[in-house]
């Protein structure tokens, strides 16, 4: 009973009281879609016009989470003395990096307040440090799951009004122009329901692991510690930088050399399990009354 009391006031003051972070993300999204339809019109302009199709709302979420390839070939030039050259060329994903950095903004201090007010008060009181971090971690799953509902939803709704045709198929800009991922790419259609799917596993293995790093270290340093882990992923594909699998250029049902969605769950539950364990060890066996950062 205290727990699912513990849980339902990590609701109501974590979630319905902070309404006004998820009014801010659901805003965001909103104008990221009208800033893709600003690319979507800049393409439809230029001659000849690399969109020879109907604009869809599955372009759109590249736009959104299209990402760009780690595994791109060389370009190769010669130079004045004959000498031949190769360089990689890497656009940096910003807009899907600025979809996980401002989540783990928000999933970032309402565990810290609480363990320094109300919280620290039920666990000396109750002794049930464990009910009290799983009461963290789900408040954190369910964080997770609103945010990235309010971000579809959001998006998906100002991308139709834009006049997005409601259909999730691709056409050719975002792969082959926007993915810097040409020599990887797979033969169209392109399925990108399991890359979606995958938003909300990824955005929960992060804030789980910033969780753990928030209560062993402080808010900064597990913040610090997410983004390098979240800007590690956008420059390097491996199975184990889970935040890959987010993007649509790094999965195999759009690149030859993309990674597996179910491998990669696989993967996040192995990291949200760690965390989860480590974090109640370490709540444990620290001193919760001297704890002050």
């Amino acid at each position: 009973m205290m727990f699912t009391n513990m849980v339902l006031c990590d609701i109501k003051i974590g979630i319905w009281k902070r309404w006004k972070l998820f009014l801010f993300s659901s805003i965001m999204f909103s104008l990221l879609a009208v800033f893709a339809r600003v690319d979507f019109d800049a393409a439809l302009r230029m001659e000849p016009s690399p969109i020879r199709t109907a604009v869809t709302l599955g372009d759109y979420f590249c736009y959104l989470f299209g990402g760009t390839s780690a595994g791109n070939l060389p370009i190769e030039f010669e130079d004045n003395d004959g000498f031949v050259n190769a360089m990689f060329h890497f656009n940096f994903p910003s807009i899907w990096a600025l979809t996980y950095l401002v989540l783990l903004l928000i999933t970032l201090q309402y565990p810290y307040e609480d363990l320094m007010g109300f919280g620290k008060n039920i666990i000396v009181l109750s002794g049930r440090i464990c009910d009290w971090w799983l009461s963290k971690c789900i408040w954190t799953m369910l964080t997770v799951v609103l945010y990235f509902l309010l971000a579809f939803g959001c998006f998906s709704t100002v991308s139709l009004l834009l006049g997005a045709e409601g259909n999730l198929n691709i056409g050719t800009y975002y792969p082959y122009f926007r993915f810097d991922s040409p020599d990887f790419i797979t033969d169209p259609p392109w399925n990108i329901v399991p890359t979606l799917l995958m938003q909300i596993p990824v955005g929960i293995g992060l804030c789980v692991m910033q969780l753990t790093f928030s209560v062993a270290t402080s808010r900064l340093a597990s913040y610090l510690i997410c983004v390098v882990f979240l800007l590690a992923s956008a420059y390097t594909q491996h199975s184990l930088l889970f935040p890959n699998i987010s993007m649509f250029a790094r999965n195999i049902d759009i690149v030859t050399n993309g990674l597996m969605p179910v491998v990669e769950l696989i993967v996040i539950a192995w990291f949200a399990v760690v965390s989860i364990l480590v974090g109640y060890i370490y709540l444990k066996y620290s001193d919760i009354l001297n704890k002050n950062r």
